[in-house]
């Protein structure tokens, strides 16, 4: 499975590393508003401003997203995430406290899981399928198939927008321990497909496999 082409995706996850930077000194990490057209971007900021007090978000020290997020799924990436970088588009997470952020965009903490009855109606899969620009040809989600991720990866119109969309989802089959190898097994699968070694045959190292789901309609 290539990346070239493709925007990538990832699910938040509920720990989170604390502490960070000001914001004055913090940085301007790539946020997915300036990536998205102007009506899309306000939306999503008036959204996340009136989810911050429900959300307990802190912006008083920040983090680049994929350094916040923490667990078996991001230790898992290891360094995958940062050398993806300078792509474009960029690698985009699902955040239960601000929508959508990209990789490397600076974000506090929150205590939220992600919930699409939290965010106005189509907003989300809207800013998603804004995302799909020149030279995307390919979403590549890498989630859990019954999460409120998948599920909005699966509500986006990927056809219309002219692209395959993908959903990679470890397959428990024989497998006791989801909580554990479900998000390692979703970091590995991640890793593996930035570095072009990703197959249908590909297992986990804990011996998990994929379910590879056509989601585009």
């Amino acid at each position: 499975m290539p990346t070239e082409g493709c925007l990538l995706v990832l699910p938040c996850s509920s720990r989170k590393v604390t502490g960070g930077r000001p914001r004055a000194v913090v940085g301007s990490g790539m946020s997915i508003l300036d990536a998205l057209p102007d009506a899309s971007a306000t939306r999503l900021a008036n959204a996340r401003a009136a989810l911050a007090s429900a959300a307990q978000v802190d912006e008083s020290r920040l983090l680049p997203a994929r350094l916040r997020y923490a667990g078996s799924l991001y230790a898992a990436v290891g360094d995958a995430v940062e050398r993806q970088r300078a792509r474009r588009p960029p690698v985009v997470i699902i955040s239960g406290g601000y929508g959508l952020v990209t990789a490397e965009e600076p974000i506090g903490t929150y205590d939220r899981r992600f919930a699409i009855a939290d965010w106005p109606k189509g907003l989300l899969h809207e800013c998603l399928e804004a995302l799909v620009t020149d030279g995307v040809q390919r979403v590549l989600a890498f989630c859990a198939a019954t999460t409120p991720y998948a599920e909005l990866i699966r509500r986006a119109r990927w056809r219309a927008m002219g692209v395959q969309a993908t959903l990679v989802s470890p397959s428990m089959a024989g497998h006791g321990g989801a909580q554990v190898l479900v998000p390692r097994a979703l970091g590995e699968a991640f890793a593996s497909a930035v570095a072009g070694n990703l197959t249908t045959a590909w297992t986990s190292s804990d011996g998990v496999g994929l379910v590879v789901e056509d989601v585009a309609r």
